[in-house]
């Protein structure tokens, strides 16, 4: 058990089960279990699950705003493309929060907004060009989806290929045999 038991280091914990596990794994039992306490503490910290989950991505999507707009700040060209990379990259690193963004989208939208709105400040649009902040925040906003899906996709593909890899193999050597006319 541990010292003391605050509500920053039980979001800590909870972030840690989320980018692990997702949102949805998150459990009182699965945070007492993490944090070596029993439920009492978190229930000292927190009315219930749902504010230790909302708490939990709040802070996700602050820790990931600094680190989106540092990757846009530093990017020299293309700053779109800086964003999805390091989107991409935390994704990877945390597959839990791809699965927790395709799981609970309409829950989050609203604070994935929030995040794109500070990554957008660094675009260096003007103020007259509300259409293309929105366009921007659309776009960022579904490549957020798109993103995770193709995460918790190629996880799945690398699952599928270690339970079927000589079936996998077969159809490999089956495709490479074959010519295949492109119009």
């Amino acid at each position: 058990m541990q010292g003391i038991i605050d509500r920053d280091f039980l979001l800590d914990i909870s972030s840690n089960l989320l980018f692990a596990d997702g949102v949805n794994s998150l459990t009182i039992r699965s945070l007492a279990r993490e944090a070596k306490c029993s439920p009492q503490p978190i229930y000292s910290n927190f009315e219930n699950i749902d504010e230790v989950k909302n708490n939990t991505l709040a802070l996700i999507f602050k820790k990931l705003g600094s680190q989106l707009g540092e990757a846009v700040r530093n990017a020299n060209d293309d700053k779109l493309w800086a964003f999805h990379m390091a989107m991409f990259k935390a994704m990877q690193q945390a597959p839990g929060l791809a699965l927790t963004i395709v799981d609970n989208y309409d829950q989050i939208a609203y604070q994935i907004r929030k995040l794109n709105n500070q990554v957008i400040k660094m675009f260096d649009l003007e103020r007259h060009e509300y259409g293309r902040r929105i366009i921007l925040n659309d776009l960022l906003t579904k490549g957020w989806l798109l993103t995770s899906q193709q995460i918790l996709n190629f996880k799945q593909l690398k699952l599928v290929q270690q339970l079927n890899k000589p079936a996998i193999e077969r159809c490999v050597q089956q495709i490479m045999t074959t010519e295949f006319a492109f119009i």
